[in-house]
């Protein structure tokens, strides 16, 4: 689900439907994908910098993991629909705002 009013987006949360040990798996992820930011060794500078942006102004922990969680969804569900490998370069960045030879 996505929600749009000219320039800002809401993106859908992660909800209570589907596998249970999925969901706590995608946040337990996300979580390990957070403390890599915290600790520098995360290697997909574009996620890094939207975690540190939210780090920044001042996401409760338990809502930024949640939203983590929900984007590395939206990210996996892509990779599976366009059959494309993972690029780390351009993870985390808005399909509009890509250069052409990515979309």
């Amino acid at each position: 689900m996505q929600l749009s009013t000219g320039h800002n987006e809401k993106k859908g949360k992660v909800t209570r439907r589907g596998d249970k040990t999925m969901r706590a798996l995608m946040v337990q992820a996300a979580s390990a994908v957070t403390n890599m930011v915290n600790k520098g060794n995360l290697k997909a500078k574009a996620l890094s910098k939207w975690v540190e942006k939210k780090q920044r102004e001042k996401m409760p922990w338990g809502k930024l993991t949640c939203a983590l969680a929900a984007k590395l969804l939206r990210i996996i569900r892509a990779i599976l629909i366009s059959k494309k490998t993972f690029n780390s370069k351009i993870a985390a960045i808005a399909k509009s705002s890509l250069p052409k030879q990515f979309v």
